[in-house]
């Protein structure tokens, strides 16, 4: 079994520049670019029980190589993931049931799940990659950088991919995030959590959405150290779940990423409040960013196109996003040191401060 540490990063469909000709990664980069065509088929039952249960099976051409792999969707906020999976090479373009039974998943990968297993679509893409070194804080750092360009296909319909992946094959993931943020300060990215098999799965689903995040109401009776982490995953989530809905062109994802930009501006302001060190910078950038997206929008008609075409326009989108889930990361290794007792009594003591976190905290 592997474990995968990346960040998956969204490009709009139309590229001004090639990104892998910027100096960011020309000076990093270790021998050349290489490009591969991969070719890859997705399995699961007419029930989608390996989906249902948070798993693919895929089997990949590249090359003279094929490649069965078996791999969980692992949690994954604002493009930066951590998944475990299998790999098995094989001498044909068939899977291998084998192996899957020797994971000794019976409740999973009992027999009749595996009989049942059919290929349901594809996703071929042409992939640039390269390998990335240079040193952060004095440890070596490699990153595998994949540019993958193709479409996802099932039956007669098809879904474009234009993705930058990048992987951490050694050191620690602050100097993943560091160099994220500056591709994201270059390049109009936008991190994302959706892998390229949701694709698929949502050509031969067209009603299936991405899962709306949750936060419990017990949230504003925690200490702070412990609430300001559940609650800033919350409005990171919210975020990127509302511009996910808007690549849907799905009803009402203008007001969630209205809303959830909103609320993060509140958050870094709150941070400030209780001495908790917010993102620098974060608020005006978050500030700007808002006003940039909703000033002179058209039409409600045409309002999720013409915002999520902002989106993609935007650097600052990216930068923040990467820069909210780098903290959150940090605070788990080490929670947030905060002066006040809770969220909910910190909410209670301002009449005119936080107005949008004090309706979050009703509605819930």
């Amino acid at each position: 079994m592997l474990t995968e540490t990346e960040i998956k990063l969204r490009l709009p469909d139309v590229l001004d520049v090639d990104p892998t000709a910027i100096p960011l990664f020309l000076e990093r980069l270790s021998g050349n670019w290489e490009q591969v065509e991969l070719f890859n088929q997705y399995f699961d039952t007419p029930e989608l029980a390996l989906d249902r249960a948070g798993y693919a099976l895929r089997l990949r051409r590249d090359g003279d190589q094929c490649i069965q792999t078996f791999k969980g969707r692992g949690e994954s906020l604002a493009g930066f993931s951590v998944r475990s999976e299998w790999d098995w090479y094989l001498s044909s373009e068939q899977v291998d049931l084998q192996p899957l039974l020797d994971l000794d998943r019976p409740a999973l990968l009992g027999s009749d799940t595996l009989a049942a297993l059919k290929p349901l679509f594809r996703t071929d893409f042409q992939r640039t990659k390269g390998k990335l070194n240079w040193v952060f804080d004095g440890i070596p750092v490699e990153v595998e950088v994949a540019l993958d360009r193709g479409a996802a296909t099932a039956e007669k319909a098809s879904s474009p991919i234009c993705e930058l992946e990048l992987e951490l094959r050694q050191g620690p993931p602050e100097a993943l995030f560091a160099f994220a943020k500056e591709v994201a300060a270059q390049l109009p990215l936008m991190p994302w959590d959706s892998a390229k098999a949701e694709r698929g799965y949502r050509l031969l689903d067209p009603e299936r959405k991405p899962l709306a995040p949750k936060l419990s109401r017990d949230v504003f009776a925690q200490p702070l150290s412990e609430a300001l982490p559940l609650l800033g995953s919350y409005l990171l989530a919210s975020a990127q779940y509302g511009s996910e809905l808007l690549s849907m062109g799905t009803a009402g994802a203008v007001d969630k990423v209205d809303q959830a930009l909103k609320l993060i501006i509140e958050f870094e302001s709150l941070l400030s409040h209780v001495d908790a060190t917010p993102l620098s910078g974060a608020f005006e950038r978050t500030t700007r960013l808002h006003k940039a997206l909703f000033t002179g929008l058209p039409s409600a008609e045409e309002q999720p196109v013409e915002l999520f075409n902002r989106l993609q326009g935007k650097t600052d989108w990216g930068v923040l996003m990467l820069g909210q889930s780098e903290r959150l990361y940090l605070w788990h290794k080490e929670p947030p040191q905060a002066k006040g007792a809770s969220l909910g009594e910190l909410l209670c003591q301002s009449e005119t401060l936080f107005s949008g976190l004090k309706a979050l905290r009703s509605e819930i």
